[in-house]
């Protein structure tokens, strides 16, 4: 994201980079984390302690982008 947009004078400074990813199982949120970074790697031992019994539904991932002036925006949703 870009702060203070509006000039077409200059290079617009990028804003804070954060974002939050839900890793879900079906409609239940297993996991979330808020990374400063543009990826996320849920691990085998991460995996292994959210779904001690394996996934109950469809697994997917949504991610928002985070802004201190904003909070959170709309997410992007994908399945795994």
């Amino acid at each position: 994201a870009r702060v203070g947009g509006d000039s077409w004078e200059a290079e617009v400074p990028a804003g804070e980079a954060l974002w939050r990813v839900e890793i879900l199982d079906g409609e239940a949120v297993v996991r979330t984390a808020d990374v400063e970074a543009a990826g996320f790697v849920w691990t085998a031992a991460m995996r292994a302690a959210d779904l001690p019994s394996g996934p109950s539904g469809a697994l997917s991932a949504r991610v928002r982008q985070g802004s201190a002036s904003w909070g959170w925006g709309a997410p992007a949703a994908t399945g795994l």
